[in-house]
């Protein structure tokens, strides 16, 4: 990871992201309506971090797209420990550990997108 530039961190940030939010979008089973409310709840912030990322390369915009993501993601962390996301055990959870702190790390201090 130190070799990755902050450009290419935030775009597998984002794809990391849209996959968790497909996956809980296309989810059944019992907890499918809070499955699929978490997804929903995602999907401005991620819409906002893409462009930030994609489009402006506007870092500042960036973290505060990824400030409104990070508390989705603390409930859909919570739901994988309760156990109600079961049927999509595999998420990339681990790797969004990695990449939910790149605008803080001070390697990337100064860098643009």
């Amino acid at each position: 990871m130190s070799t990755e530039t902050l450009p290419a961190l935030a775009a597998e940030l984002v794809a990391q992201l849209r996959e968790i939010r497909d996956r809980l979008a296309g989810s059944g089973g019992p907890h499918a309506l809070l499955l699929r409310s978490l997804s929903e709840r995602l999907e401005p912030h991620l819409a906002l971090l893409d462009r930030a990322v994609s489009i402006d390369r506007n870092r500042p915009a960036a973290e505060r797209a990824l400030a409104g993501i990070k508390p989705v993601m603390r409930d859909v962390c919570a739901a994988a420990t309760r156990g109600e996301i079961e049927a999509i055990q595999d998420l990339p959870f681990d790797r969004w550990t990695d990449l939910e702190t790149i605008f803080q790390e001070t390697r990337f201090r100064g860098c643009e997108l």
